[in-house]
């Protein structure tokens, strides 16, 4: 206990990685930010009153370690992209050839056979035309003459 008062990092730590860990492996879902709003509120009504008795104590940081577990269960599920509905995952069906619409979201990196692009995907071809998407993904290009011109923001038409 004595860990928290000297180090009142470990204090903050502990809930929100708790609630990231716990957001990753059960996959839960995000909280109202009115309950969030609420507990902090609350937690700020009782740190005005600033009264010393263990109670309001306990209660004020039982109030922030809730908000903090709440809160990383919500940056985790915005930070979860394949949540979306435009996410390019949902479109592509396993084993079957895709055409997609990329652009190179970074430097490409030049390996001994291979050329490595960072890409962000724009658009999958489907039967009707095109589907606009979201997502990211890693490329990687046998190297030739072709290939070895790709540079960040080319847009490509690939399989």
């Amino acid at each position: 206990m004595s860990a928290f008062k000297n180090i009142p990092f470990f204090r903050i730590c502990i809930p929100f990685i708790g609630g990231i860990l716990l957001a990753l492996q059960f996959d839960l879902p995000a909280v109202s930010w009115v309950v969030l709003f609420l507990f902090i509120l609350s937690a700020f009504v009782l740190d005005l009153f600033k009264q010393q008795s263990s109670l309001t104590k306990t209660v004020f940081l039982i109030c922030t370690d809730v908000f903090l577990f709440c809160l990383a269960i919500n940056l985790v599920n915005i930070s979860d992209i394949t949540k979306e509905a435009s996410f390019y995952g949902h479109y592509v069906a396993p084993a079957t050839p895709q055409k997609m619409l990329v652009v190179v979201h970074d430097l490409p990196v030049t390996k001994e056979k291979f050329i490595k692009c960072d890409l962000r995907v724009l658009q999958i071809k489907k039967d009707s035309g095109y589907i606009i998407t979201t997502g990211k993904l890693v490329g990687y290009f046998k190297r030739s003459n072709t290939s070895s011109q790709i540079k960040y923001g080319d847009v490509l038409l690939i399989n």
